[in-house]
This record gives structure tokens, sequence and C-alpha cells, in this order.
């Protein structure tokens, strides 16, 4: 046995188990300021699907997406994805409209982080949608 192992099993604390996984986005590399990026879980990535199933079933299935439909996919993971240091979301409902008016490259680089994070090649996805 390795010295100062325990074989005795240790429970984990409860809030760092319902931490999800997350990574630091820088936004501003001058102030060292951003957001937390996090893995989706279930429930966020059932939303994401549901609004990818939205925009199939009015555009149809081979339906190329539009660019304003690119952005608002990209808008929705964010929006599920930021949060803060504690895990909780960093933006609302309320914030979409100003959220979609920021840089499709700034979007895209963060939807991008929050796809890797849960798992989700971005160039599979991108070639779903």
């Amino acid at each position: 046995m390795a010295k100062g192992k325990s074989n005795s099993p240790v429970v984990i604390n409860k809030a760092k188990f319902l931490l999800p996984k997350m990574e630091f986005f820088p936004l501003d590399a001058t102030t060292g300021e951003g957001v937390y990026i996090k893995e989706l879980g279930g429930r966020s990535l059932l939303q994401f699907k549901e609004k990818i199933e939205a925009m199939e079933a009015v555009a149809g299935k081979d339906a190329e997406l539009s660019t304003p439909q690119g952005i608002e996919l990209m808008t929705t993971m964010v929006l599920l994805s930021a949060c803060d240091a504690n895990g909780h979301p960093f933006f609302t409902e309320d914030d979409v409209i100003l959220l979609a008016e920021k840089s499709p490259v700034l979007l895209q680089d963060m939807a991008d982080k929050a796809m890797l994070l849960a798992g989700m090649n971005p160039v599979a996805v991108a070639e779903v949608t």
C-alpha cells in the first residue's frame, strides 16, 4: 500500500460534485477579464438539440443553415455555457439580443469551446446543422 494513502472510500463533497467541468475563457488579455465556459449537461444539450430541430422543422432537414440561424445557434450555445466561477449562468434570456450583436468570431470561439467541453466536435455539428 502506498504511504499516506487510505483504502477507505472517500465521499466527494456535494458542491464539488455538482460543479460542472469548466474552463476560463479570456475576453480581454490586457485586464485578464473573461468568463467561464462550462460543459453542457443533459438538460442544456437537450435545449440546444430542440433549437436545431425547431430550425429544421421550419427550413427542412436538408436545408443549409442561414447566417441568422448560425448566429442564433452560437448565441444559444454561449447562453447555455457561459458561467461564473460557481457554475451559475452568466447570461439570461434577456441578454440574447445584445449577445447576438457581439462579434461572430467571438461567439464562434466561445461556442466551439463549449462544444469541445461537452465532447461535441464543432466541425461535425456544423455539418449537421
